[in-house]
């Protein structure tokens, strides 16, 4: 059963991606049978997910009718819960395409609040964009934290102070769909990999915020080890000396104490003796101020370090780097490689691309819906 639902998935993705398409295109492009495609075709038309349509032209015989995604049937409603004091609430139809857009300000110290604001705002927006909850597929949630699978909790969100929140059952309460939630550098990696990199057989995805997170991809599927929490690469401890920082986990010399947008702007304030100094001032400074530059070069060179563990590790020959440190690749790109060149045999990296994000922070809530409706066949 799990095996066929699957195949039914990755048959409404194909479509998706596709559509308008016939059974015949479709079966060509993905290597199944008519027969096949026919079958999952069928059971997506029952479901109201997909509808034929005939409008190709004819050659003599019989006019083809093509497959199409039913896009106003049904939504996929995504929360993204960011560190740094928002979450942005995004509708999509079938065809993934935005219907609304809402950020609302979340409480950093309080799960519970947060989660009330949100349940109060997703049938409002709904009701705005002529759905219902009966219209849902579900709703995904996104957290820079360790989720629970088996329970659909949330274990640890260090950098929002948030522990032990069930965040699927209290949502459920409110809001009578299936709730779904997933650490926001997978979602990352699956948006990336679906609608930037689908090329790409094999990818990691490293999320640099407030923190460090990170996504993979093995041969297409998204991997998320043996408990859900596979990539958690901000705590790779880089530094054992007694001088090393302590991190908002507990433990000292992690990854991100010396990478992370945090530390960036931690040493940015030092350097400039301003503790007021925002990371959109940062940003902007950029070149312009030496002292600045100078961070940045070595945070650069600091997360390439880093991404050597990962290489040595993973030989994923495509890492994509995002978040919002991505606003100043230009000039961590040459630190990134002047680290790794000093680490990684020359073989490997003749064969490693290093790229930074295409979709910014709108592939975590891309990557959500797709992961949704992988829920959605799942059940």
């Amino acid at each position: 059963m799990k095996m066929r639902n699957e195949h039914l998935r990755k048959t409404f993705i194909n479509i998706q991606r596709s559509a308008p398409i016939t059974r015949k295109a479709l079966a060509r492009s993905t290597g199944q049978s008519v027969a096949t495609i026919s079958n999952h075709a069928n059971i997506l038309i029952d479901q109201d997910l997909v509808y034929e349509e005939d409008k190709g032209k004819s050659t003599g015989g019989r006019r083809p009718v093509f497959l199409n995604i039913n896009s106003q049937k049904k939504a996929i409603f995504t929360v993204d819960i960011r560190v740094e004091g928002i979450a942005a609430l995004n509708l999509y139809d079938l065809s993934l395409q935005q219907i609304s857009e809402k950020n609302i300000k979340i409480e950093p110290d309080s799960c519970e609040r947060t989660l009330h604001k949100i349940s109060q705002v997703i049938e409002p927006l709904l009701f705005d964009n002529d759905f219902s909850i009966e219209k849902l597929l579900g709703i995904g949630v996104s957290v820079p934290g360790i989720v629970d699978r088996k329970n659909e909790r949330l274990i640890f969100a260090p950098n929002l102070k948030w522990s032990g929140a069930n965040i699927t059952e209290y949502l459920q309460k409110t809001i009578k769909t299936s709730v779904f939630v997933e650490n926001d550098a997978n979602c990352a990696v699956v948006g990336e990999h679906i609608e930037a990199f689908s090329e790409k057989d094999n990818l990691i995805y490293v999320l640099i915020k407030e923190g460090i997170g990170g996504g993979i991809i093995i041969q297409n599927t998204l991997y998320r080890g043996s408990d859900g929490n596979a990539g958690d690469f901000g705590h790779m401890m880089m530094d054992s000396s007694s001088a090393a920082k302590t991190c908002y986990c507990g433990d000292k010399g992690c990854w991100e104490t010396i990478a992370s947008e945090r530390y960036l702007l931690e040493e940015c304030r030092k350097a400039l003796d301003n503790q007021s100094l925002t990371k959109a001032q940062l940003y902007e400074l950029g070149r312009k101020n030496q002292k600045i530059n100078s961070v940045i070069s070595e945070t650069g060179y600091n997360i390439g370090v880093g991404l050597a563990s990962i290489i040595s590790a993973y030989n994923p020959g495509l890492i994509v780097i995002g978040g919002g440190i991505v606003e100043v690749r230009n000039i961590i790109q040459s630190e990134i490689k002047s680290a790794l060149n000093k680490r990684i045999t020359d073989t490997i990296l003749e064969e490693l691309e290093i790229r930074f994000s295409r979709l910014a922070d709108s592939g975590i809530s891309i990557g959500l819906a797709h992961l949704v409706f992988e829920k959605y066949f799942e059940i």
